[in-house]
């Protein structure tokens, strides 16, 4: 009998992994030739079902019964990119400064109530809009209620 996909053995991430597969998302954005297999080689202990598997465990998306790889596409066929995953990349496209700023502005704030909170936070964090802050703030949320 199968295994459900988050009790198999090699299934199990680690944080240097979870870290690896962030910068890897960072590094091969959607629409990249053979995306899964250089985020795969990239990690170096994951194959690219293992990757694409996780990839939509984090983003919501795995159903029990779907297909683990994407299909096949020929060249010149559209390349869907959902909107979570570009939601995503760009909560990802952060750097440690960038993130340290945002979590001061967050902790600054936290009492403040006001409509314009997120705008006065994303001036505390240079070259983010308020659209990418709140999408950061998002995106670290869903991955902390994991």
């Amino acid at each position: 009998q199968k295994k459900p996909a988050a009790t198999r053995p090699r299934d199990v991430w680690t944080e240097q992994e979870l870290t690896d597969l962030t910068k890897a998302f960072a590094k091969y954005p959607g629409g990249t030739f053979n995306r899964w297999e250089n985020i795969s080689a990239y990690i170096g202990t994951k194959t690219p079902e293992q990757v694409l598997r996780k990839s939509k465990e984090l983003t919501g998306q795995l159903q029990e019964g779907a297909p683990t790889r994407p299909p096949e596409m020929k060249q010149g066929d559209a390349k869907p990119v959902l909107a979570a995953e570009r939601e995503k990349q760009a909560a990802e496209d952060w750097t440690k400064g960038q993130q340290e700023q945002l979590e001061s502005a967050l902790k600054d704030l936290r009492e403040y109530r006001e409509k314009d909170r997120w705008d006065k936070i994303a001036e505390r964090v240079d070259g983010k809009t308020r659209k990418q802050c709140v999408e950061r703030f998002k995106y670290l949320s869903t991955l902390y209620k994991k």
